[in-house]
């Protein structure tokens, strides 16, 4: 079956300058063929060769919900057990698919799904195909009981601090158990709780395999850069026969949806849960229960998740309290669940705090407001719609999802066309039926407090077990190809950089400017007038007026603001860019205003444990240099109108800044648009601003940094290095160096002891060259000993030069990988060219990052790890005995005679 699929609905003549209200996108199809087996199981397969990459879902169609009572979290915890599944002699199936070239690798567990995926170059396909067809045929293989124990300790992890879902797995818990009736099946907890985690055996998770890993109960979509007319062909060289069946044909297997979608269930006690966690500061989480998911109906659930973040952020505003606002939609195919997440600093009023929250919720079934927004909001979903499926991961779960309970293919085009149709009416409906305030369930969360465990294990050290293989593997992805992106120096001294990448009607304009929190003086400016600046006038317009993503932040060492949307509407990112750019301006009872709402809940915030961690961690990181500082509520307090003024004048002018704009666009058609709005911009004169560079000081001994935080359950372990002034040569090794790092810790904490839900490592670079290694993970109490030595071991050994040539290379793969596959959407890859003229660095340098990579030695690997060990900081935040205890066996660690 080949369907010509829709991914944008709004075509319109796109004008010099688009009008207020209209959307300039054109018509995208991509073809697309749905492939049905015999066996039940079913294969989308859509063609994007807008890059020689693949990504792959797999959708089994069971979650959280289908685990027996009493065993809650089994699903989950398979999730995790299928990657550690391995055949005899061979390396884990995470190892395979890391050698298969694998990137973005990882899954989730949901109420009534576990859903597997990655992205790969194309010629992994075959591989690919392969190691999900043995998940779904041999989902345990390998798997021994000491590898389940070890995998339960990790999940167990999970309970107790933030994964990749973005929720503390208790938390989670408590949402859903506040949200729903507790005899419904989403009222259970997903990733289970410490009891029913230690109920569960080996012989549980395959039984749950051998019940829901089934073909019939299965979904996959591959999207890329693939011939959907030949793919039955690759399928069935590479996936297990008892998988597919008699091979193709044309059934509809039984209805997953019931046509009349069932009630919405709501937990009838309002009672506020309230619990502890490790969250740095207090945290509030509301939840209301939505209709079922995946449904032709579900359209309202992405208009929901779209517009949401704008409503709510207003209650900032308000409430002096309030650090930060997320919101969700967990959808389920019984019933749905939308969650807003808000970050407290003080949590010294938290009645206020959720009812400053319903509030701005009933802007949306407000019948004046939504009727007077319905069309700014209509515009805003759709191009955040089509910006996330410019990304063939997202496209690919997103399609996933509504296919396999759909059971019809074009149900993701579907819900595009109906979002496209929404209306003020149906805002309000859908808002007054499920958003009002006393559908709410309200979770409270406190940092933890009280008396926490402290005995610690002791032993040796994990062995260490190289699981990669990378012989016969296929070509590395490539990095994109900036060749023919063109610069153009303005008259008044800007800089502007831009690049075509057809394929999809999108575009972005990304402005980077020198100066951040640290660099800008007086410090704490750059954060103040961050907050507190905007345009004098909008005669251009605003983002909403045109559908547009808008975002402005400023980071440690630059400050960016820009625009993502149609590429029709280019020229309105453009003049609106230049209006902002020229006419920044902020009022002395903003700045007044600021002060007196905020800065006392700042200073709340910064007395926490986890805050004066991070402090000290960068200070001695960077002694003596502006990376070293961190702007406090005392440096805020001491500022004016008249020095955000001056800032604005520092850092809003064309010499201090680089302009990128990437996007489906005509580069003769752009430059001109280009001269006609950004020329006008003016500007003091001089050189861009610039930071001194830092150096890493003699050698020393290892400095550890202690901040106790009564009551933790675990402890958060930050270990780094700075490191020689970087360039793009060494930024490869630094990041090289990072994935060597967190893979034997990953080996040695996670894998071997499940200590931890895993430790992450990274290099950073700043402006100026100032660059440090950093490491980071969360080790429950129990383990931090060991956790702490297996740090001091692996850094020992690489210093010294201790890995396998196998070792290097796989290391050199993964973060080839990482880097590539990072830049799949023009709004990434804008930030990644802004990034590097931000650091004065070629353009050319995007492409030769893989060539850096090639040309890292060991001998120079071992040179800079070797620093790294002669400057190193560890940071240790955690109940005080336990930090005791860790600190005092690495002192005596470092006094004993290796044998």
């Amino acid at each position: 079956m080949r369907l010509a699929v829709p991914l944008c609905l709004l075509l319109t003549a796109c004008a010099s300058l688009p009008p207020r209200g209209q959307l300039a996108m054109r018509d995208v199809q991509f073809p697309v063929r749905d492939l049905r087996y015999a066996s039940g199981l079913r294969i989308l397969v859509e063609q994007d060769s807008r890059r020689p990459v693949v990504a792959i879902v797999t959708l089994v169609g069971s979650g959280g919900a289908g685990d027996p009572k009493g065993k809650e979290g089994l699903a989950h915890l398979v999730e995790h057990l299928t990657f550690r599944a391995h055949a005899e002699q061979r390396p884990s199936r995470w190892g395979q698919l890391e050698a298969a070239g694998a990137g973005r690798l990882n899954a989730y567990t949901s109420f009534d799904t576990t859903v597997y995926h990655e992205v790969a170059p194309r010629e992994s396909l075959g591989d690919l195909l392969r190691l999900e067809g043995e998940r779904l045929s041999q989902p345990l293989q390998g798997v021994s009981p000491e590898t389940f124990a070890v995998e339960r300790e990790v999940v167990r992890n999970e309970l107790r601090e933030r994964n990749e879902t973005r929720f503390i797995g208790q938390v989670f818990s408590a949402i859903q158990h506040a949200s729903f009736p507790g005899e419904h099946p989403y009222s259970r907890p997903i990733v289970g709780t410490h009891a029913s985690l230690t109920a569960l055996t080996l012989a549980d998770a395959q039984a749950f395999t051998r019940a829901h890993y089934r073909p019939e109960n299965t979904t996959m979509v591959i999207v890329g850069d693939v011939d959907p007319t030949t793919i039955d062909q690759l399928i069935a060289q590479h996936v297990p026969a008892r998988l597919l069946g008699e091979g193709l044909l044309d059934i509809t297997p039984d209805k997953r949806l019931p046509d009349e979608p069932p009630a919405v269930p709501l937990n009838p006690s309002t009672e506020i849960v309230e619990l502890e966690a490790a969250v740095p500061s207090p945290e509030l989480y509301l939840g209301w229960t939505l209709p079922r998911g995946y449904d032709d109906a579900s359209y309202m659930h992405d208009f929901l998740e779209g517009v949401a973040p704008s409503v709510l952020s207003r209650a900032i505003r308000e409430d002096g309290d309030i650090a930060g606002l997320a919101s969700y939609v967990i959808p389920g195919r019984h019933a749905s669940l939308f969650v807003v997440r808000v970050i407290l600093n003080s949590g010294e009023h938290p009645e206020k705090s959720t009812e400053r929250v319903l509030n701005q919720l009933q802007n949306l079934w407000d019948g004046q407001i939504a009727s007077r927004n319905g069309l700014d909001y209509r515009m805003f979903v759709l191009t955040g719609l089509a910006l996330q499926a410019e990304d063939v991961m997202s496209r690919a779960v997103s399609r996933a999802e509504r296919t396999h309970f759909s059971l019809d293919a074009r149900a993701f085009s579907r819900s595009l066309a109906a979002t496209a149709k929404v209306d003020s009416t149906r805002i309000s409906r859908f808002a007054y039926d499920y958003l009002r305030r006393e559908r709410a369930r309200v979770v409270r969360v406190r940092p933890l407090k009280g008396a926490a465990a402290t005995a610690n294990a002791t032993g040796p050290v994990a062995p260490l077990s190289v699981d990669e293989d990378v012989r016969g593997q296929a070509p590395l992805t490539p990095m994109p190809s900036v060749s023919a992106f063109r610069t153009a120096r303005l008259d008044n001294g800007l800089e502007v950089v831009i690049g075509s990448t057809p394929g999809l009607p999108l575009a972005t304009v990304h402005v980077r400017m020198h100066g951040g929190t640290a660099t800008s003086e007086p410090l704490g400016v750059g954060l103040l007038g961050d907050a507190l600046v905007s345009p004098d006038s909008f005669l251009q317009g605003h983002a909403s007026d045109f559908g547009l993503h808008s975002r402005s932040t400023v980071d440690t060492d630059h400050t960016t603001f820009g625009f993502s949307g149609a590429a029709g509407n280019l020229p309105n990112m453009l003049a609106m860019t230049a209006e902002q750019l020229s006419w920044m301006e902020t009022e002395n009872d903003y700045v007044v205003s600021f002060q007196d709402l905020f800065l006392p809940y700042l200073e709340k915030f910064e007395a926490s444990a986890e805050s004066r961690a991070t402090r000290a961690f960068r200070a001695a990181l960077h002694p003596q240099h502006p990376y070293g500082r961190t702007a406090l509520a005392a440096d805020l307090r001491k500022l004016d109108k008249g020095d955000i003024d001056d800032w604005i004048a520092r850092t809003y002018r064309p010499a201090n800044a680089v302009v990128v704009i990437v996007g489906e666009l005509d580069l003769d058609a752009t430059e001109k648009q280009v001269r006609t709005w950004l020329s006008d911009w003016k500007g003091k004169a001089g050189a861009p601003l610039q930071v001194p560079p830092s150096e890493a000081g003699p050698a020393r001994r290892v400095q550890f940094v202690r901040t106790h935080s009564p009551g933790a359950t675990q402890a958060s372990i930050f270990w780094g290095c700075p490191l020689p002034s970087a360039d793009p040569a060494a930024e490869a090794r630094y990041d090289v160096m990072a994935d060597l790092v967190g893979k034997r810790l990953y080996q040695r904490v996670r894998a071997a002891l499940g200590a931890s839900y895993g430790m992450h490592g990274r290099g950073l670079i700043h402006e100026g060259g100032a660059a440090h290694l950093e490491v980071q993970g969360s080790v429950e109490n129990a383990q931090v000993v060991p956790a702490l030595l297996a740090v001091r071991q692996t850094l020992g050994e690489l210093s010294r030069g201790e890995w396998k040539p196998v070792e290097l290379e796989a290391a050199r793969r993964r973060v080839n990988q990482e880097y590539a596959l990072a830049m799949g959407t023009s709004s990434a890859l804008a930030s990644a060219v802004a990034r590097l003229r931000g650091h004065g660095w070629a353009l050319g340098e995007l492409e030769n990052y893989a060539q850096h990579l090639a040309a890292i030695t060991p001998e120079t690997l071992q040179r800079d790890f070797q620093s790294c060990a002669e400057h190193l900081v560890v940071s240790l935040l955690g109940e005080e005995k336990v930090l005791q205890e860790a600190h005092a066996a690495w002192i005596l660690a470092e006094s004993t005679p290796a044998p």
